[in-house]
């Protein structure tokens, strides 16, 4: 049979912790844009009385910090009891039957996981998310053929995100499309070169075409993104042996032990890793489902699940994301901030967490809590875009031009768009240096968007 070409689009396809409880206020990029909002609009800062005043007089909210005593099992029947109602209640919602499929998936109830992600294709045949989880159901139950049809489908539908090309790639070497597989992962390179999983899948394809020195270079460019990839130092070590480099074969297989090594030690016993595993997989359902909820108008039983997600499992930044977009989206900023701070706590390593942190202290009139948020996100994450243009922007509508200008300067650094050399044009001008200004206006019109027919 003739595979069909892949062509990878601008589809994310990423597992539910991801893709399912990220809401559209909380994503880094719609956080700028919030941000610039409510800083006036199209780079103008606002007035006094732009700002609204605390709308909340109730009790500061009480979030759990440690997870409730809840036993497995009944964690479990409630997680069921719910995608159970979901379903019922939002029978035509893909994300209710993502809920529903992911759950199984993790109980290992093959059947009705496919059930559902099959239910969620017929419902949206461009659901790219529900075709890479049915095509991963099926190679758990080793029906590689059906799995590779499912994303075929995808790839045919142009809803194939580079996790369904590298899904597609690794069973394309299941088959022995050795060739093809190599092909489509550099597709998904294309769209996603930072992606480590991706130079290793394609190494492992390049290593049974006999292209060694290309294999390690593959292996080594994913050990470049994440250093501690203990199957990147395993291909890489298989590759110089090959090649004859004995020495840093050598150094690759120990680094293999090590990892191995630490991996065991943090290993838990089976009881406590499942019961933190279900745990972190319900109360990412919970929110999914408080997301539904909440799109129906039904707000109090959004914040409920919520709530609820945050006693099962504090550590999951899923329920603490949906309850400070509900929060913000009924104009309860007060509270919003609250979850937000949380949030930043829970996910450190999130530097959207700040921005959007800042944007609600702005919104609340407190000007420089936001400001000491984003230069604490600027210490914490200083190759951060996202957080340096939030943070030259501030200081560009506070009239300090010349405070701005490094910041979006770094920003560019960090990655070139048509949004942070528009501003760097606005600061230059409003410096008075038309010779920089004028580059980066050019900079800028060359990396504006194509104007859609």
């Amino acid at each position: 049979m003739r595979k069909p070409r892949p062509k990878a689009t601008a589809t994310a396809s990423t597992p539910l912790a991801g893709r399912l409880a990220a809401s559209q206020w909380t994503l880094p990029v719609t956080g700028l844009v919030v941000l610039a909002a409510i800083l006036g609009g199209v780079y103008a800062w606002p007035t006094g009385d732009v700002m609204p005043p605390p709308i909340s007089q109730e009790q500061p909210l009480v979030l759990p910090s440690e997870p409730d005593n809840v036993p497995v099992a009944a964690i479990r029947a409630e997680a069921e009891q719910a995608v159970s109602r979901l379903i019922e209640r939002f029978p035509t919602a893909t994300q209710a039957w993502h809920a529903a499929a992911m759950l199984y998936h993790f109980l290992n109830q093959h059947e009705q996981a496919i059930a559902y992600w099959k239910k969620s294709i017929e419902l949206d045949p461009q659901d790219g998310v529900a075709y890479e989880w049915l095509a991963k159901m099926q190679v758990r139950r080793g029906e590689d053929a059906e799995a590779a049809r499912t994303l075929e489908q995808a790839i045919e539908r142009q809803v194939a995100g580079v996790e369904i090309l590298r899904e597609y790639s690794v069973i394309l070497q299941r088959q022995g499309e050795l060739e093809q597989a190599v092909q489509v992962a550099r597709q998904a390179l294309a769209a996603s070169p930072e992606h480590r999983d991706l130079w290793v899948t394609m190494g492992q394809a390049q290593m049974q075409l006999g292209q060694l020195g290309e294999a390690r270079a593959s292996f080594e460019e994913a050990l470049r993104l994440d250093a501690t990839s203990e199957t990147a130092h395993f291909g890489a070590a298989n590759a110089c042996q090959r090649l004859g480099d004995t020495q840093q074969a050598a150094y690759h297989r120990r680094q293999v032990e090590s990892l191995h090594k630490a991996s065991l030690r943090k290993q838990l016993p089976f009881d406590e890793d499942y019961n933190r595993s279900l745990r972190s997989t319900v109360a990412t359902i919970l929110s999914a489902a408080a997301g539904c909820y909440k799109d129906a108008g039904e707000a109090d039983e959004a914040e409920r699940l919520c709530l609820r997600a945050c006693a099962i499992d504090p550590s999951n930044p899923s329920p603490y994301r949906e309850l400070a977009n509900l929060y913000h989206q009924d104009g309860n900023f007060e509270r919003a901030l609250a979850v937000q701070e949380r949030l930043m706590d829970v996910e450190a390593e999130n530097p959207a967490n700040a921005i959007n942190f800042a944007s609600l202290s702005f919104q609340l009139g407190r000007l420089e809590q936001g400001e000491e948020a984003l230069l604490r996100a600027v210490e914490r994450f200083p190759e951060s875009g996202l957080v340096l243009e939030a943070l030259a922007l501030v200081y560009l509508r506070r009239g300090e031009p010349a405070q701005a200008r490094p910041y979006v300067e770094r920003a560019i650094e960090a990655g070139p768009t048509h949004e942070r050399y528009e501003l760097l044009a606005q600061v230059c001008r409003s410096l008075g240096d038309s010779a920089a200004a004028e580059p980066a206006e050019r900079a800028a019109q060359t990396l504006a968007p194509t104007p859609q027919p």
